[in-house]
């Protein structure tokens, strides 16, 4: 996503508050750019059950994938065991974010005014 604003692209990591960030940066969507990339990424194990518990607890049709009704464990032995095929919001951060972007561990966000 580029922000013309900034001068600056944001790289899209899934799982990683990528629709909340984009909301509030109010970029475009671009293809490939030449401006300074940046992204942001998210402690391993908070990525894994946000995943789990979007992508299969809290879905009817379970993951994308056509996994059975699995639990944590299984879900992230699943994972480990097929990390080669696995969806990009499970898939390692360090093979989907590009290697000339700046890296920000992903925090804590506080929306003040809100409760």
């Amino acid at each position: 996503m580029y922000i013309e604003t900034e001068k600056v692209a944001y790289f899209v990591i899934p799982k990683n508050a990528c629709t909340s960030i984009e909301a509030a940066m109010g970029g475009k969507r671009v293809q490939k750019t030449s401006k300074p990339v940046f992204t942001f990424i998210r402690e391993p194990h908070d990525r894994i059950v946000s995943c789990w518990c979007q992508k299969l607890r809290d879905t009817k049709d379970g993951f994308k994938l056509g996994l059975p009704d699995l639990g944590f464990e299984d879900f992230v032995l699943w994972v480990c065991n097929n990390i080669g095929i696995v969806d990009h919001h499970a898939g390692l951060q360090s093979k989907i974010a590009p290697k000339n972007a700046a890296l920000y561990r992903l925090g804590i966000f506080v929306l003040f005014g809100e409760t």
